[in-house]
């Protein structure tokens, strides 16, 4: 008997067990994946139960100071997530968070009439932030959904954010996280708090 004959089954042994310790690692490394991206998603249910408020400073041409202030909140809150296998090497993995919300927005009071019908504001964030608890000046919006992207790359990290209902980048939250995607809005240093769904 040659050498390769008389190894062969020690090699298909030891081949058939790499096999299986490689699938248990691959099945451990799924599971702490996962794992941790439920913790993330964790995180994102207590935030939105507590009906987080968000200060939006847009710019406004006939405004008096070139912008316009007004809060939104975002309540009822419903979250839900996925985690998917990828085949790259960097990020081996995607994780989404789904928010469906009921959007309030303090379009009853103001001391500027911003163009939309019934649509108030406020021209500086000292007079927003004074409003900002009460109830009387919020009106419902609509019912809205977002998709928070992230990429695991050792740890989760935050990649974007769009409309759950379309493709489209979501300005609102993307500014609140200091991430505005265009010259429309800029950023308020009151919404500091968003940005510890990303870190």
């Amino acid at each position: 008997m040659n050498y390769s004959e008389k190894y062969k089954p020690l090699l298909f042994t030891l081949c058939i067990l790499i096999f299986i310790i490689a699938g248990k690692v691959f099945s451990q490394d799924q599971n702490e994946v996962q794992s941790s991206f439920k913790k993330k998603a964790g995180q994102f249910e207590k935030f939105f139960l507590a009906a987080p408020k968000l200060l939006e400073k847009e710019t406004f041409i006939t405004s008096p100071t070139g912008h316009i202030f007004y809060y939104q909140c975002f309540k009822d809150c419903k979250i839900s997530y996925d985690v998917q296998k990828t085949d790259s090497s960097v990020s081996p993995y995607m994780g989404y968070i789904f928010v469906v919300y009921k959007e309030t927005r303090s379009n009853l009071c103001g001391d500027f009439m911003s163009g939309y019908p019934n649509r108030r504001c406020y021209t500086t964030a000292e007079e927003a932030r004074k409003n900002r608890d009460h109830e009387m000046c919020y009106d419902l919006v609509d019912f809205r959904s977002a998709k928070f992207v992230f990429a695991f790359e050792k740890k989760w990290v935050f990649k974007d954010v769009t409309w759950g209902e379309y493709d489209k980048p979501h300005v609102y939250f993307l500014n609140a996280l200091g991430k505005a995607p265009s010259d429309r809005f800029s950023y308020v240093e009151d919404n500091d708090f968003w940005k510890e769904l990303i870190e």
